[in-house]
C-alpha cells in the first residue's frame, strides 16, 4: 500500500519547538492507517521534518507522540492504528540538564 492511498484522515497536534520549525502552524491533517503511514505523510507534506521522527525504522526518542491521548510506545509505536478522525499530538521530549 502506498503511504498516499490511505483515505484516513487524522488530525496532527504540533507542541514545542515543532510550531517554530514548522512556520508557526500548530496542527495538519495527514492520512494514513497508522503511525508509520502518518509520519511518513506528515514528511512528504513537511520536508522540513524528514527524518526528524523515523530512524532506523524505530520512532525516535527526541519526541513523544500520541494517538487520542495513549502513548504510542505503549500502544505499538509505528504499527499503532489510525483510525479516520483520530488526534495526534506530537510534541518534543524535554533533555538537557
Amino acid at each position: 500500500m502506498s503511504w498516499l492511498n490511505s483515505r484516513l484522515m487524522a488530525k496532527i497536534e504540533f507542541y514545542g519547538a515543532l510550531v517554530h520549525v514548522l512556520d508557526g502552524r500548530k496542527e495538519a491533517e495527514v492520512q494514513g492507517d497508522s503511525v508509520r503511514a502518518v509520519l511518513k505523510n506528515l514528511e512528504e507534506t513537511f520536508p522540513v521534518l524528514e527524518t526528524r521522527f523515523i530512524r532506523n525504522d524505530q520512532l525516535s526518542s527526541l519526541f513523544f507522540i500520541y494517538v487520542n491521548g495513549k502513548d504510542v510506545r505503549f500502544t505499538g509505536g509505528l504499527t499503532t492504528p489510525v483510525q479516520d478522525g483520530s488526534r495526534i499530538r506530537i510534541m518534543n521530549a524535554l533533555t538537557g540538564g
